[in-house]
Order: C-alpha cells, then sequence, then structure tokens
C-alpha cells in the first residue's frame, strides 16, 4: 500500500495536540533526526581519530568537545566492540 493511501492518526506530540495544525515550520520529530545524525557523525569522527593512533587529548583540543565526552564514546564504542578489537588505550 502506497503511503498516501494508508491511515495516519493525527496524534501530534508534546508541544502541539495536532501535526497537521501544527505552528511550527519544521517539525520536533525532524530536528530530533537530525540531532541525532549530527551525534553519530561527531561519533565516527572521534572513533575515526582515536583508532589513527590520537590520544583524547588532541581530539578535545582539534575538535572542540569535553574531555568526558570524547571518553564517553570511546567506551560506548569499546563496549559494542567484540573483545578482540577492544584495547586502545590512552
Amino acid at each position: 500500500m502506497l503511503p498516501e493511501h494508508g491511515h495516519y492518526p493525527d496524534t501530534g506530540c508534546h508541544l502541539h495536540p495536532s501535526c497537521l495544525r501544527c505552528p511550527r515550520a519544521v517539525c520536533i520529530e525532524d530536528e530530533r533526526d537530525e540531532e541525532v545524525l549530527d551525534m553519530r557523525t561527531r561519533n565516527q569522527e572521534i572513533v575515526g581519530r582515536r583508532e589513527a593512533g590520537e590520544p583524547p587529548v588532541h581530539i578535545v583540543a582539534r575538535m572542540g568537545f569535553a574531555l568526558r565526552t570524547v571518553y564517553r564514546v570511546l567506551h560506548r564504542e569499546a563496549r559494542s566492540r567484540p573483545l578482540a578489537m577492544r584495547g586502545w588505550g590512552d
């Protein structure tokens, strides 16, 4: 079935009860999608720099993020990898 032939309830969001009558130019859900995409891109760059051997403090200086952010991204990435691929060190 094509999307235009389907039934979609106009449930709105926490900002406005109806999507079709919402005064916002950009949907809050679309903004969230863009934020997630930006974070994924940021995280990939952090991980890529670390895999290339760049120390976390250099990543912070180059990219302008907090050291805690860099370590959090690296920790999350390390947990999602198989054990054989872990071990960036500092």
